[in-house]
């Protein structure tokens, strides 16, 4: 598969062309960059062509496929006109700007018969799949999902900082899409809450609080917090049945803890996952 990528930033560099050095039948036919520093060390690194203009890489690699993983604002342009160029589509997460412009990049893509993928990795990923498949999801009637961190809005690298109010909507995502996930559905209805809880003037979503509604009732919570000063947890998640508690952590850990659980009965308990860990309370 001619493969192209656009983006050779942190997902572009540390997570794409590693997963495609990987893949035996994916050859990358061209990178591009706006970045003369970033086109050079990527053909260092990677042995790749690069190019320092989009259309110029799509006229001469001639891709079968095209990964977007540029900042979120360009993803609609870079969707789309590759798309017309006649390449199938992978894009970073977050899709678009609006739901207007997913539309138009959906809409072009069922013009041209080509597809259009979005990098959702958790929900496949071990210790998340090993949830999902402890549970059917008409089973699962609540769920809670949160990532704590000390790490605001505004203290962000790169683009990210400039988005003051879109904690959710850049990194949230994963947590939004695994939730649809678990309950296999879209929700009813949602609300929510952001605030930077009055430690900055300039309003932003250090902290958003959402509430998704599914079929019969049932509810999912997610809550980010990127004010925390306590222990990073990047994504956790509890799932609640008629008979068991589910819960997954992603993240290395050795913890040894003794004493008693909920006051009743002593325990000893040994926690290691090199990635994370899956299991029901």
């Amino acid at each position: 598969m001619r493969t192209a990528l656009i983006g050779l930033g942190n997902a572009g560099h540390t997570l794409h062309l590693p997963a495609l050095a990987g893949i035996p039948t994916a050859t990358v036919v061209g990178t591009c960059d706006l970045d003369p520093e970033r086109r050079a060390r990527a053909a260092k690194r990677w042995k790749v062509p690069v190019f320092a203009e989009f259309d110029a890489m799509l006229e001469a690699a001639r891709p079968e496929v095209v990964i977007v993983a540029t900042p979120p604002d360009t993803h609609a342009e870079y969707c789309q006109r590759s798309l017309a160029a006649g390449a199938h589509v992978i894009c970073e997460k977050p899709f678009v700007s609006s739901v207007e412009e997913a539309d138009r990049v959906i809409a072009a893509a069922a013009a041209a018969g080509l597809q259009v993928a979005l990098n959702h990795p958790f929900r496949e990923m071990p210790i998340f799949r090993a949830l999902r498949d402890a549970a059917r999801p008409e089973e699962i009637v609540f769920v809670q999902v949160w990532q704590l961190m000390d790490l605001p809005p505004w203290a962000e690298p790169g683009w990210r900082a400039q988005m003051l109010q879109r904690t959710l909507y850049e990194a949230g995502v994963h947590l939004v899409d695994y939730v649809m996930a678990l309950f296999a559905e879209k929700p009813v209805a949602v609300s929510a809450t952001i605030s930077s809880c009055g430690v900055r003037e300039t309003h932003s979503d250090s902290v958003a609080l959402a509430t998704l509604e599914f079929s019969r009732g049932r509810l999912a919570h997610i809550l980010q917090n990127r004010l925390c000063k306590g222990e990073t947890q990047y994504f956790e998640v509890r799932a609640e049945t008629a008979g068991a508690s589910l819960r997954a952590s992603f993240g290395g850990r050795a913890r040894l803890t003794a004493g008693l659980h909920r006051s009743v009965r002593p325990h000893l308990r040994l926690d290691f996952g090199v990635a994370g860990m899956a299991w029901s309370e």
